[in-house]
């Protein structure tokens, strides 16, 4: 289960940029988490910056089947006014591409992190009652 998952450390998909300076996750959060993330790796990299996709699946060439260690299902959700909405979407659609089933739900409206800011929200009430949970149940079961 993938819920609003930073995917691709390159941090240049038309949502980060879009919603660059919220006062939520926005791009500038999304790259001091990267650097603290793979600061070591990209340390002792013989090529400047370079980084293994095993450490960001956004930049993995293929992400095949259980063979390759990926699951028999992707539960993949986001909000529509989310910074990582397109690399989280980008990645649903090479999971299918693939082979790896898949399930992505874009929730309307919602932000990074919807759920835990605004637990009271109609919307928060529905992921957590069936969106989510529903969807996991699905990708495993």
């Amino acid at each position: 289960m993938l819920f609003s998952p930073m995917l691709d450390d390159r941090n240049d998909s038309a949502s980060a940029v879009k919603f660059e300076g919220i006062e939520v996750w926005d791009r500038n959060d999304n790259e001091r988490a990267w650097r603290a993330l793979l600061w070591e790796e990209r340390s002792r990299s013989r090529v400047k910056g370079v980084v293994s996709e095993y450490s960001v699946l956004g930049r993995a060439e293929w992400l095949g089947g259980e063979e390759e260690g990926m699951p028999k299902g992707v539960y993949l959700d986001v909000g529509s006014t989310d910074t990582l909405r397109d690399e989280g979407v980008e990645f649903a659609r090479r999971l299918l591409r693939d082979g790896v089933q898949c399930e992505l739900h874009v929730w309307p409206g919602a932000c990074h992190g919807f759920d835990l800011l605004c637990p009271g929200a109609e919307i928060s009430w529905v992921w957590a009652g069936g969106g989510g949970g529903e969807g996991f149940g699905r990708c495993v079961g």
